[in-house]
């Protein structure tokens, strides 16, 4: 795993390593310390089957405020506010919403077709 010492991850964090073959070693361990482990061929599809894990196991407000964290974490950070700027993007809920369709790929506030 990408810990140097190997332990487990600490509560509400991922680690996974990449094996030559490409395929990922993953690991998550939940808010409540109950850990999801897999071997997926790609993160994304890792991450995937950690959200079904969570929600198969009610966590679905565990989830929300993961995904909460990353898509403030992003609409936060420098590089990603200069570069919604230049697409003419300027309050702070535009930068926002340009950060939950790029974390997951749907708009904010319009509904599924």
């Amino acid at each position: 795993m990408t810990n140097p010492q190997n332990l487990s991850p600490a509560p509400g964090e991922e680690q996974f390593e990449i094996s030559d073959g490409g395929r990922v070693s993953y690991e998550y361990r939940a808010e409540d310390g109950a850990l999801f482990s897999c071997m997926a061929p790609s993160i994304e599809e890792a991450r995937s089957m950690r959200d079904s894990w969570k929600a198969r196991r009610g966590g679905a407000e565990e989830l929300r405020a993961h995904m909460e964290r990353q898509i403030t974490a992003l609409a936060e950070k420098p590089s990603f506010i200069e570069a919604a700027k230049r697409q003419g993007l300027k309050t702070p809920g535009e930068i926002r919403a340009l950060a939950l369709a790029s974390l997951y790929g749907v708009p904010d506030d319009e509904p599924d077709e």
